[in-house]
């Protein structure tokens, strides 16, 4: 965990080559990628969604985003080392309540045990050099889809070198053989947003 003088902190992993959470003392807002998550699920739906399954909650920036803008919304925050779940609640103001669940699980058992339907499942697992091939194959995607609810959405981070879009266009095309509306959302220099649908987009 990095502080920075002003108070905003980041949350480093692999070698502090990639930010993963960050926290502002004023604002759930991050003028990041993860403001995206807010927003992109307007391309497919008319209201917010619901629930929400977050695979890779790391410190939990985009939990504490959604508890803020749709406190009704039911969120399953995922995340594969529980002691991010931990550092979120001394350092990155991540509350448990009622509409968030933790869980410490890898996302792809997860979503085979749990019985559930999801409005929006945000994958955020991937970032250079570290990509869980298990969570990048047709058949994660079709697990993905067959949690969804009607209407539902997919929305994955594709984190990548800035001017390279190798991954995002991998993951792009093994979506397209999940879902037949793949959206592209460039959000910023190093990420881009893949929204992923049955639905009309």
């Amino acid at each position: 965990v990095v502080e920075l003088p002003d108070g905003e902190r980041h949350l480093e992993l692999n070698e502090g080559l990639a930010v993963h959470s960050v926290y502002r003392p004023d604002t759930v807002l991050t003028g990041n990628v993860w403001d995206g998550y807010l927003i992109e699920p307007f391309s497919v739906r008319d209201e917010p969604p619901g629930r929400i399954a977050i695979l890779g909650n790391g410190a939990g920036t985009t939990a504490r985003a959604y508890a803020k803008y749709f406190p009704e919304a039911r969120i399953d925050g995922v995340e594969i080392d529980g002691e991010l779940h931990d550092i979120g609640k001394r350092y990155f103001d991540l509350r448990e309540r009622p509409q968030l669940k933790l869980y410490t699980e890898d996302a792809r058992p997860f979503l085979r045990r749990i019985d559930a339907r999801y409005d929006a499942i945000f994958v955020d697992a991937y970032r250079q050099p570290y990509i869980p091939f298990y969570l990048a194959t047709r058949e994660f995607f079709e697990l993905v889809r067959d949690r969804l609810a009607p209407g539902g959405v997919v929305i994955v981070n594709a984190g990548h070198p800035e001017g390279s879009d190798d991954l995002e266009q991998v993951l792009g095309r093994t979506l397209a053989e999940v879902f037949p509306t793949v959206l592209r959302d460039p959000i910023e220099s190093t990420n881009t947003l893949l929204v992923a649908t049955e639905a009309p987009a």
